[in-house]
């Protein structure tokens, strides 16, 4: 009789974890915002960079054929895909430099002092930077 009571419920408990998936509620994941804005593009670059006081900002850049190039921007707040134009400029307190206009409104200037890659803000906000390879930016997008 025993052993009959131990099949039994052997028997009803992988009966149950066997059907229970079916009863719970399904969680749906949200999908990597990335997907959107960035499929069929290439990437390009990406800066990470952080100020003296510790405030940090990557900037990754994509090209897409046919269409405006794609940015994403995460300064630590908050992210945004944008389209963005890259030009020669030159300030008068670094010299020659690129300058990045995101989603026409947003400037920031890249250049390297002794071999370090840097970005100024247009409120004068300096970083200094590090390249970042396309792997490591899906994985902060992954956290978006």
């Amino acid at each position: 009789m025993k052993k009959n009571l131990s099949k039994l419920i052997a028997i009803t408990m992988a009966f149950g974890f066997i059907i229970s998936p079916l009863w719970l509620p399904i969680q749906a994941q949200a999908a990597n915002e990335s997907g959107i804005y960035l499929n069929d593009t290439r990437f390009l670059t990406c800066l990470h960079g952080q100020t003296d006081n510790g405030k940090e900002i990557v900037i990754a850049l994509y090209e897409k054929n046919g269409s405006d190039d794609i940015a994403y921007i995460n300064d630590g707040a908050g992210h945004v895909y944008t389209s963005y134009v890259v030009q020669d400029a030159y300030r008068m307190d670094i010299g020659a430099c690129q300058q990045y206009t995101f989603g026409g409104t947003l400037i920031y200037d890249f250049f390297t002092v002794n071999g370090t890659p840097c970005l100024i803000a247009g409120d004068g906000t300096i970083y200094a930077c590090e390249y970042l390879d396309s792997y490591t930016v899906s994985q902060i997008m992954n956290y978006d």
